[in-house]
């Protein structure tokens, strides 16, 4: 006998169609993920690159700077409003015979001849900031090993565009040499105008325009003249 089956559709073509446009979908999404992670992944590396150039940029500013700074002659010292030690260069450390551990962080006093030094050195800056000027004196200073010598001052206030007072840079210059040459200068004039007073001979001094600027007593004697008739004539 012949069995006739017969096959019945049963498909749900419905929950077929659901399926596939749920994967269109979910493809999709990860095909936009993909590419937006892409895109910022190629953002961040630009990043990357443009902060790596900057701080390559930075860093070499800042070779160049700390090498003009440790150049110069002058002991240079960036000190907080409080008077601390921030920064110095290596001229600091010579001119006062100080490592940088010994330095960093410690009071200006350090350098002061003595705490009434100190306090006074402070009233002479404030005075000059007060009327928003940089100050510039002369001043005594202290080596580590206790030597007291002539120093030239000019101390400037580091200010915040806001006008904020965030710390101070002082320049220190060693004026030992040119206090002796200066003392050595007076002494030789000195015994020349000793000599002069009492030479047997007349002497006298013009400037580039024949005028005097110095005549002895024997000369006001030769010339009958007195020496302050003297000044008031030419050569």
């Amino acid at each position: 006998y012949w069995i006739n089956v017969k096959l019945v559709d049963k498909t749900d073509r419905h929950l077929i169609v659901k399926i596939s446009l749920v994967s269109v979908v979910i493809f999709l999404v990860v095909i936009f993920w993909n590419r937006r992670l892409s895109q910022e992944i190629l953002i961040r590396k630009k990043a990357e690159k443009k902060n790596k150039m900057i701080s390559d940029t930075l860093f070499e500013s800042e070779l160049w700077m700390r090498s003009i700074f440790n150049s110069l002659d002058e002991a240079v010292l960036v000190v907080g409003v409080d008077r601390k030690v921030i920064q110095v260069n290596d001229a600091t450390l010579k001119m006062f015979g100080y490592s940088i551990e010994e330095i960093a962080g410690r009071s200006t006093e350090m350098f002061h001849v003595d705490h009434e030094h100190y306090i006074e050195f402070g009233k002479k800056i404030n005075h000059f900031f007060n009327e928003q000027r940089n100050a510039g004196f002369e001043f005594r200073a202290k080596r580590k090993n206790g030597e007291i010598f002539s120093s030239e001052h000019t101390v400037s206030l580091l200010k915040m565009p806001d006008g904020e007072s965030v710390g101070i840079v002082s320049v220190i210059k060693d004026i030992t040499e040119k206090k002796k040459s200066i003392l050595a200068l007076e002494k030789s004039e000195e015994r020349y105008h000793v000599i002069a007073k009492v030479s047997p001979v007349g002497i006298f001094r013009t400037d580039l325009w024949g005028e005097y600027i110095y005549v002895n007593e024997r000369w006001c004697e030769l010339a009958d003249m007195t020496e302050d008739s003297a000044f008031n004539d030419g050569w």
